[in-house]
């Protein structure tokens, strides 16, 4: 029999009973004077719209920085799914994304150039990647196919499926020749093989919660390692919106430390998912000690650890948007803590803003969705249970609080809105 599991809509204040909260607005006397730049590809540029004037005055500043006379810029996009994405890449590129480093530009975030109405968003290619590390391991003994029909299309942002156990019912409507049954941005195929794992059992997780209401597009972002970029995300984004799916679950992210936001990502997900009425589901993060350390640096080891895995302050992108992008919910794992009641995983990310936790079935894990044997933990399966909860009862579920919880609210324990 398939677990249900329990939704709860909670803004977590401090994690554990005797420990110091600290407020980000704290950290106000302790600003660095220079924020960490977060892992990419070092001679690559996304850009995004923009007139061709405005192209040009980008063009020519990076030529400018680069001190080169020739075109030493090549130039890809997304192509039909979005030709107004894309990537510029050369040594060109790498030198003005050191100059732009250098001088502190919003840690080599992104801008707009030229009139409002002629806008021209760039920003570094950041590493994206899921938040459990490592290779992801099931039964091979078991499969669970998933009937065809019409159901809700949920486009799964991931390491891809394995179709020998669930059966993809695919979009004939995309903007990729051979992508009715998903898309391989990583190797540029129709091929979503499970290289890794992730992307199975993250699927998996949600057609157990939904109760047959939902087929899968994969949207294969990550390669074996759990890793991709943002190029191939924002171009699977497209992809996912022209395909016809309506709910996107993006299990993955990327650590970032500027206050001022990735402001491509940020004009992308509103036109994408406002504009276009979609819902995103996030997950909220995990922990990452070399992230942690870079935050400890960056502020001198003044950074408190009750704030590391706050993301109104040590930022995840995408999940980091929400309660600002409207259709955007970020997820994370509660359960039973050491001290008795329901906390948010201690090894997992939260929010002072708005971040809903799903209940694991022991401590802070899951059941293997494929059986009852073996458990696993992260917000990226948390993440696909509330998206299949959130299919299953209608796109409308239904965040109701216990007594219980108000009361430990009202103690200090936790914020809920």
């Amino acid at each position: 029999m398939k677990k249900k599991y329990s939704i709860f809509f909670i803004v977590v204040a401090c994690l554990s009973m005797g420990s110091t909260c600290h407020k980000p607005s704290e950290l106000k006397l302790i600003t660095p004077k220079q924020y960490s730049v977060p892992p990419h590809i070092p001679d690559e540029l996304i850009v995004w719209r923009g007139k061709e004037n405005t192209k040009n005055f980008l063009f020519q500043r990076i030529k400018s920085s680069a001190q080169v006379d020739n075109d030493t810029i090549h130039v890809d996009t997304c192509h039909s799914c979005d030709d107004q994405l894309e990537i510029w890449k050369g040594e060109a590129i790498k030198t003005f994304v050191q100059t732009e480093v250098a001088r502190g530009s919003s840690g080599g975030s992104t801008k707009g150039v030229g009139d409002e109405k002629d806008s021209l968003f760039y920003s570094l290619n950041f590493i994206v990647k899921t938040p459990e590390s490592g290779m992801h391991k099931y039964d091979n003994g078991f499969h669970s196919l998933q009937p065809a029909g019409s159901r809700v299309l949920v486009a799964v942002f991931d390491t891809g499926i394995d179709t020998m156990r669930i059966k993809v019912a695919g979009s004939p409507n995309g903007c990729k020749t051979d992508g009715e049954y998903g898309w391989n941005f990583v190797d540029k195929s129709s091929d979503v093989s499970d290289d890794n794992g992730h992307g199975t059992l993250v699927s998996q997780f949600m057609i157990n919660q939904a109760e047959a209401n939902v087929n899968i597009l994969p949207v294969k972002v990550l390669g074996a390692n759990g890793e991709g970029d943002l190029f191939k995300f924002l171009c699977g984004i497209a992809y996912a919106k022209k395909s016809g799916a309506s709910v996107f679950n993006a299990s993955l992210g990327f650590y970032y430390y500027n206050p001022e936001p990735p402001i491509l990502l940020k004009n992308y997900l509103l036109n994408y998912i406002v504009n276009g009425q979609n819902k995103m589901i996030c997950a909220a993060g995990n922990i990452d000690s070399s992230s942690d350390s870079i935050m400890r640096v960056m502020y001198g080891n003044r950074f408190p650890d009750s704030l590391l895995r706050n993301i109104d302050i040590h930022y995840f992108y995408p999940a980091s948007f929400s309660g600002v992008i409207p259709n955007l919910i970020s997820v994370t794992t509660v359960g039973t803590g050491d001290m008795g009641g329901i906390q948010v995983s201690p090894r997992q990310n939260y929010s002072t803003s708005k971040v809903k936790g799903v209940q694991a079935d022991n401590g802070f894990d899951f059941r293997y969705p494929f059986s009852e044997e073996g458990e696993v933990s992260g917000s990226s399966y948390a993440t696909a249970i509330f998206t299949g909860i959130y299919i299953r009862d209608g796109l409308h579920p239904d965040f109701m609080v216990s007594n219980r919880l108000r009361r430990r609210i009202k103690e200090g324990k936790y914020l809920m809105r």
